[in-house]
């Protein structure tokens, strides 16, 4: 049953956000059109450092193994799933929470569900996020671990000019930028970007700079905006060729636009000392051209004012000169000037961790092996088939099943580089040599381990019985007996001990008896089977017996047979692929032998 359990589990990759906690409100349900037995998850956005986050997942658990069965051909379809219950969640970066409605699913009236993760992350990187879970079947409860893996980028270094995303990374980094000044499109804008890495532009969004050595590079920042128009705020009068009958000239000016509109008459000046300056506050289009009038105000005394100059203009000059009169104008042209700085960080990897092996040899299911990561002593964690094995922190790491190991080291500052894999293989043992008493008669259940390159030996008491290398043995005295079963190929070695109670009434085992004899002497064939198992006797058989085909949770399983002058016939073809025990029943005896479908 652990078979299909456990890879059931590596789904639920969601499941960190399922147990309650404080921080996050409730979560919104968004599935799509699915299959009512299926397997789906919503998928789970990346984080940005130190930025608020907040994102909803939603699900559906399958009902049966069957749609596990199609994501992995090892797992044994049709079971129904009666609960998965979410027990404890690991590795979420500092500052993130998690919240849902429930934490205990009965997937036979529940399948869908969400979660909410959110809170604001303050550690970046890749992390690895540990679900404990409980899965039960029939009456089975198993408990794994899956993974799930979350980003959180680094945080945004922003300033009044420029955002830079990616700022910072080991290595190499490659940086994008943001424009905080953009121009919708209108006219009068201008910029200057020098990225410190020998790049430089003038768009308004460049494109994504790259940073290969470690290294801290400045990014410069200029825009200029010019979209106010300018604004002739005063005309200062500095020589005029202006005169008058009594006195000396009474000053004033007037402007008239393109259009020829005057849109501007000052007051005069009495008599005034040359240079005079007139305040006013005119807006100027940068088409056209103006009419600066240089008067001399007469009240009438001769028939009209003097015009003393008529002297074009545009927004762009500053000094007029024309008939003896000279003219400065202060025109403001309002350009926005907006400067700013901020850099990249490309910091240097750390060599990677080296790792040593060593173990037993042969090195079998059960022995211990052990990998050693130096020169670091801290800040390290394995990793086994790219999964991170939850709490190996340590140097040292003692294996015990084959894979590929590696370990990675996080400098403080948050470079992380990972050793070469090591690849550990773990030989497995020989199956277990389980075997039954019959009328004081020891025998082995599993005839089909008596293969090329597999031995037997006995023990009584732990003590080596000489000779005694068959699959049964008849016994003679009570005691503690244990088969151990070698594989010469491998030097790989399995036990399987019971307590066996010597029946005194019984003489030689029975093995006198031909019909009882024949009953014990049976084989099975072919096995495993995808249909048909034969079941054949060393010779004819009289006695009267019951056949029963149990499976691994005892239940007995209905199959049609067909006897035949030295056995019987079974048709398995309709059962699911699995191990299964068939029992032979005579005269108060039981004989019992594994049966494999494939």
């Amino acid at each position: 049953m652990r078979k299909f359990i456990l890879p059931l589990l590596s789904f639920f990759l969601f499941l960190n956000s399922i147990i309650a906690q404080t921080g996050c409100s409730g979560c919104e349900l968004n599935l799509p059109e699915l299959p009512v037995d299926t397997i789906f998850i919503s998928e789970l956005p990346d984080g940005i450092l130190e930025s608020a986050y907040e994102a909803d997942v939603s699900f559906r658990l399958p009902k049966t193994t069957t749609p596990v069965a199609e994501r992995d051909s090892t797992v044994t379809p049709g079971f129904t799933i009666n609960e998965i219950v979410i027990k404890e969640i690991r590795g979420l970066p500092e500052g993130m929470n998690w919240e849902a409605a429930q934490d205990t699913f009965n997937v036979e009236e529940q399948t869908d569900g969400c979660a909410k993760i959110c809170g604001t992350p303050l550690e970046r990187g890749q992390f690895r996020l540990e679900i404990i879970l409980e899965s039960r079947v029939f009456l089975i409860r198993q408990e794994s671990s899956a993974f799930l893996d979350l980003f959180v980028a680094p945080s945004i270094a922003s300033s009044a000019g420029f955002a830079i995303f990616n700022n910072s990374g080991c290595g190499m980094t490659r940086a994008s930028f943001r424009n905080n000044n953009p121009s919708q499109g209108e006219e009068g804008f201008q910029y200057f970007w020098d990225f410190g890495n020998g790049e430089t532009s003038t768009e308004e969004n460049p494109a994504p700079q790259e940073y290969f050595t470690p290294g801290t590079y400045e990014v410069t920042y200029q825009a200029i905006i010019d979209t106010a128009a300018s604004r002739l705020q005063a005309v200062t009068v500095l020589e005029g060729d202006c005169t008058d009958l009594i006195g000396k000239a009474d000053y004033y000016i007037s402007i008239v636009d393109p259009d020829g509109t005057e849109i501007y008459v000052a007051d005069h000046f009495e008599n005034p000392d040359l240079p005079v300056t007139f305040e006013l506050d005119v807006p100027l289009q940068e088409e056209g051209n103006y009419m600066l009038f240089v008067k001399d105000e007469d009240r009438g005394l001769e028939g009209s004012d003097d015009n003393c100059a008529t002297i074009p203009f545009n927004f762009q000059d500053s000094t007029l000169t024309l008939d003896g009169v000279v003219a400065t104008l202060d025109i403001l042209n309002p350009i926005d000037t907006i400067m700013a700085s901020d850099s990249v960080f490309v910091l240097p990897f750390p060599p990677p961790p080296r790792i040593t092996f060593s173990a037993p040899d042969p090195f079998c299911t059960g022995g211990i092996g052990l990998l050693e990561a130096t020169p670091y002593e801290e800040n390290l964690q394995w990793s086994k088939d790219n999964q991170i094995i939850a709490g190996a922190v340590a140097p040292i790491l003692e294996v015990t099943e084959s894979g590929r190991y590696a370990v990675s080291y996080a400098s403080d500052a948050g470079c992380v580089v990972l050793s070469p894999v090591v690849q550990v293989n773990v030989t497995p043992l020989p199956v277990e040599p389980i075997f039954e008493n019959v009328d004081n008669l020891l025998m082995l259940l599993d005839e089909t381990l008596l293969n090329e390159g597999l031995t037997l030996q006995w023990y009584l008491n732990e003590v080596l019985l000489e000779g005694e290398t068959e699959a049964r043995l008849c016994t003679e005295e009570s005691g503690i007996y244990t088969l151990e079963i070698t594989n010469t190929n491998t030097g790989c070695i399995n036990r399987y001990s019971r307590e066996i109670e010597y029946d005194a009434e019984i003489e030689n085992c029975n093995l006198t008896n031909s019909e009882e004899l024949v009953l014990k002497n049976f084989r099975l064939y072919p096995n495993p089977t995808s249909a048909w198992l034969n079941v054949e006797f060393e010779q004819t058989i009289a006695t009267d017996f019951e056949v029963y085909l149990f499976d691994v949770v005892g239940k007995n399983q209905s199959v049609a047979f067909s006897k035949t002058s030295r056995g019987f016939n079974l048709n398995l073809e309709h059962l699911p692929t699995g191990i299964y025990w068939l029992q032979l029943r005579s005269e108060g005896r039981m004989i019992t032998r594994k049966v494999i479908k494939q």
